[in-house]
């Protein structure tokens, strides 16, 4: 080799800075987190109507902050529908929300995290004695927060340059083939749509239509409802919804004559000529001093024709809306004494509502009432 070649290569050697032998680091790897969820609720053995639930989220020895929750609360024997009650953030680590339980049985309440993402599920039985247990949860999240700072990135200083390239020459754009929409399948009345899930499984399905020749001499009592065995059925109802604590699920409000009439802030009183077996038989008053949006406690009066209170009553309450469908609650009454009972009730929106009650006293059938109120 030539001294002339020797002393290009160390001059090469010398002007490359140290900063370009120095390989590149790897990041630095996620760490995992380890969140403990404690639940309870309020009153400590859940009953149906409204409850108080709260749920507190610790990550080593301090409460985890700024969580946004979304919740789902729904039963697991039967399907009573989904409700997302709003879970708000009380205190530092603490979350509350208000579920609405409709009925006594199995209920699972569900948290959803959405940074970091995460969900936790609690189980309880509705309508019991037995308190419900303190109920703690372990949350396992992977990789969700880095363990450290990532080193700095070495930037390579001095770098020679590279030989410039030749410009590509465009290629001609290729010609692809037209997009064909995916044929779409004609419905077929009369299919099979359990493979659609439970909720297509639910949906009529659509069959051809029957055909009947109408003579004028047919017995319409056999072919309407259950034929002559109808006040049968209606009484074996009226007997087994009457204390098995279903009677909001097949029992829908008694729609009423809305006139200024009949139209007071102390609610509609039910129709003289109401069919309910029994509405006779009590006296029930539903009284509101001002219906407005929001909470309304509405106070229940029920006595004898000749004026005893009556106590000892159960009840279904329904409250809907009646200009619109905005959903039907079901609040709990609670028995003051004497002939007085005590039901809140919920207005959303300004308008026309509605208070049901199914009744049902001792050694007398259930009756309902019904009561309309204008919220300002």
């Amino acid at each position: 080799m030539r001294t002339r070649d020797v002393l290009t290569i160390l001059l090469a050697a010398a002007i490359i800075p140290a900063s370009l032998l120095a390989l590149p680091q790897a990041a630095a790897p996620a760490a995992d987190r380890t969140i403990e969820a404690s639940a309870s609720i309020k009153p400590a053995a859940p009953k149906t109507g409204e409850n108080v639930f709260e749920v507190r989220f610790m990550e080593a020895s301090k409460p985890v902050t700024g969580l946004k929750l979304t919740s789902n609360v729904g039963m697991t024997s039967m399907d009573m529908g989904t409700a997302h009650p709003l879970v708000k953030e009380t205190s530092p680590g603490h979350y509350t929300l208000r579920p609405m339980f409709q009925m006594d049985g199995p209920w699972r309440i569900t948290l959803v995290s959405k940074a970091p993402k995460f969900t936790v599920s609690f189980d309880m039985t509705v309508g019991g004695d037995k308190p419900w247990q303190l109920a703690k949860k372990t949350i396992k999240i992977t990789g969700s927060r880095p363990a450290g700072p990532s080193p700095p990135k070495k930037v390579l200083s001095a770098q020679p340059e590279a030989p410039k390239a030749e410009p590509a020459k465009p290629e001609p754009p290729k010609q692809l083939p037209p997009k064909q929409e995916p044929p779409r399948a004609q419905p077929t009345y009369g299919q099979d749509m359990s493979a659609m899930g439970h909720v297509a499984a639910s949906l009529p399905q659509l069959k051809e239509k029957a055909s009947y020749a109408w003579t004028g001499n047919e017995d319409w009592e056999t072919r309407t409802g259950f034929g002559k065995l109808e006040p049968m059925v209606r009484m074996m109802l009226l007997m087994m919804v009457g204390g098995s604590g279903m009677e909001g699920m097949k029992m829908a409000p008694m729609d009423m004559v809305f006139s200024d009439a009949n139209f007071t802030e102390e609610g509609v009183k039910p129709e003289a000529d109401a069919p309910d077996v029994g509405s006779k038989a009590l006296k029930v008053e539903a009284k509101l001093d001002k219906a407005s949006v929001g909470d309304n406690n509405i106070s229940i009066i029920i006595t004898t024709p000749g004026g005893a209170p009556v106590t000892g009553v159960r009840f279904v309450a329904s409250v809907s809306m009646t200009s619109m469908d905005m959903g039907t609650s079901h609040p709990a009454v609670q028995e003051i004494g004497k002939g007085k009972y005590a039901v809140k009730a919920t207005f959303t929106m300004i308008g026309p509502w509605r208070l049901s009650l199914v009744v049902t006293a001792t050694n007398m059938p259930p009756s309902t009432y019904t009561f309309d109120f204008e919220a300002k």
